[in-house]
Order: structure tokens, then sequence, then C-alpha cells
């Protein structure tokens, strides 16, 4: 397995190691309309448009907010005001910084959620990030059948109620980084790789065939008592990679795991 990647205390400044990932996240808020309109001025027109054409305010909030703080993340690593960057799709169908900004070797992965927002960004890396809320009322066992591995799905069994639920919803955050850190989506098939959760902080990968999960870091947060956050990198180094959390409460947020 990888080497535990080394988590840091929240420190921001433009030097962004090849083997540093930042993660940027912020609590949203549906009803703010002044914080809904301040993050629309750095947005593209295009996102505007996209942001306009949401039925649900909730959606439309996280979606903006989301959009911004990446954005603003983004400028805090190289000299580009918020509102200049640039996006293509990347060959895997995963976003990516237009060509005018390759010079800058940033990557990036972002999610949002009812009420929560985030981003990762590196330098050089491939990265994935999902955030998930909690529900209680998640047919954990019923959807575990027809995505999970078998053996996620023997683990969800020996569970119950609200603990049930919630492994549930910490497996599907930790699956959905790596589909987004390998650009393949919910496309990839989601039994083909699992994740054991052991004990109170124990997170083990089990990749799927041809994969070699020492190349890989996870780590799955508590960035509020209502969510889930979860970080996948792919890096290849040896020394694993330097993880640091930015912007919300981060007194609060806790590391649950930490692949090793």
């Amino acid at each position: 397995m990888g080497v535990s990647p080394r988590i840091s205390a929240p420190r921001l400044g433009r030097a962004l190691g090849p083997g540093d990932v930042r993660i940027h996240y912020r609590a949203v808020d549906a009803s703010d309309a002044a914080a809904e309109a301040s993050a629309r001025r750095v947005l593209s027109s295009d996102e505007q448009e996209r942001a306009a054409r949401f039925v649900f305010a909730r959606d439309r909030a996280a979606y903006v907010a989301a959009h911004a703080l990446l954005r603003n993340a983004l400028s805090a690593y190289e000299d580009v005001s918020p509102d200049a960057w640039t996006f293509a799709q990347n060959g895997r169908d995963k976003p990516a910084l237009a060509a005018r900004h390759a010079g800058a070797g940033l990557t990036f992965n972002l999610a949002h959620t009812e009420g929560l927002v985030a981003c990762a960004i590196g330098r050089g890396l491939d990265v994935g990030i999902d955030v998930e809320r909690l529900r209680e009322d998640v047919p954990a066992l019923e959807l575990a059948s027809r995505f999970f591995s078998p053996a996620e799905v023997a683990g969800l069994a020996a569970g119950a109620g609200s603990a049930r639920a919630r492994r549930f919803i910490e497996l599907w955050t930790l699956k959905e980084s790596y589909v987004k850190a390998i650009g393949q989506g919910l496309s990839h098939p989601l039994d083909g790789f699992g994740f054991a959760l052991s004990g109170s902080s124990g997170l083990r990968f089990e990749a799927p065939a041809g994969v070699d999960a020492g190349h890989w870091q996870f780590v799955l947060y508590a960035p509020s008592a209502r969510h889930r956050l979860a970080l996948a990198v792919r890096s290849g180094e040896s020394e694993g990679v330097r993880i640091t959390l930015v912007g919300g409460d981060t007194v609060a947020a806790r590391l649950l795991r930490a692949s090793s």
C-alpha cells in the first residue's frame, strides 16, 4: 500500500509543490442572496447561464458557490484573476484548465452537495474529490447490492440503522472520489474496486485489476457534522502527498480516515 498522506494544518500561500494538494471548502446557505450575487461576479457567461437554468434555489446556490470557490482557489496559486480562468474537457471527459493556462500545471476537481462545496487543487497530480450529505433514509443495502463490491456489501449488512447509512455514504464518497480522479465518473463499474474500513480509522484501497494501489492515497473527512468529504490522489510519489485543508471551519473539521 502507499505511504500515508501527511495532513497539514490550515496554511495558504502561493507555493504549491509537486506533492501538495489543497482542499478548499465552504458551507453554502441557499437563502443568502447577497453571497450568491457576490459569487456570480467571477463566473463566466456560460456558467451564469447554466446557473440560471436550475429549478431549485439550493441547486443553483451550490453550483454558483462551487464554481466561484474553484476560480478563487486557483487564483491563490497563480497570478490570474478569478474571472479570467477558462476550462476545457481533457481526453477522459474530465474538467481541466484550458490550453492557455497549461504552463501553470495545476490540476483540480470540484464537488458540491446540499450545504457544502469543495474543490481540490494540485500540481501535476490526478485528484478527485466528492462531498455528500449524511442521510438516514438512504436504502443502503439495496443500493450497495447493485453497485458495491461483495466485501463492501457484506460489511454494510453487518451494520444497522444510522451506522449503516453513515457507512454507506462514506463508502460512496470514497468511490466517487476515485472515479472522478480517473476521469470516468459513474460510468466506471463501482463493484470492481472497493474500500475496507476497519476500526476507528483504518482505510484500505482494494484496487481494480491492473491498478497499483500503492500509487493512490485517500482521505476521508467530516467537514461538518452533516457531511463527508473524500479525496483521491494518484501521484506515484514514494513519499506520499501533503494535504492541507483551506477555508471552511478547519478547526471543527475532523480527519476520519487516511489510507496507508
